[in-house]
């Protein structure tokens, strides 16, 4: 997989390139369309060692999700930091 590839999940499951890359990675930057905490599970034993991690999400999620994203971003970088952008 080149650095610049898209994967659809048609013939490539994107999973499984992230279960490969983020063991040997320090830093994760993510730009998806649709983001829930399931996808996030799927690799969360492979981010021991990823110190930076980055979402740009879509606006396709839950209400569960963003909260729970809002309340760790809160409790880890603080209320006077932490901003929640929307656009529409």
């Amino acid at each position: 997989m080149t650095s610049h590839e898209i994967i659809d999940n048609r013939d490539q499951r994107l999973v499984d390139h992230i279960r490969q890359i983020l063991p040997g990675s320090q830093a994760a930057l993510f730009a998806v369309g649709y983001f829930f905490l399931s996808g996030l599970e799927a690799v969360a034993d492979v981010l021991q060692n990823v110190t930076d991690l980055r979402l740009l999400i879509g606006n396709t999620s839950s209400r569960q999700t963003i909260e729970q994203i809002a309340v760790k971003a809160i409790n880890h970088y603080g209320d006077e930091v932490f901003k929640v952008i929307c656009v529409t």
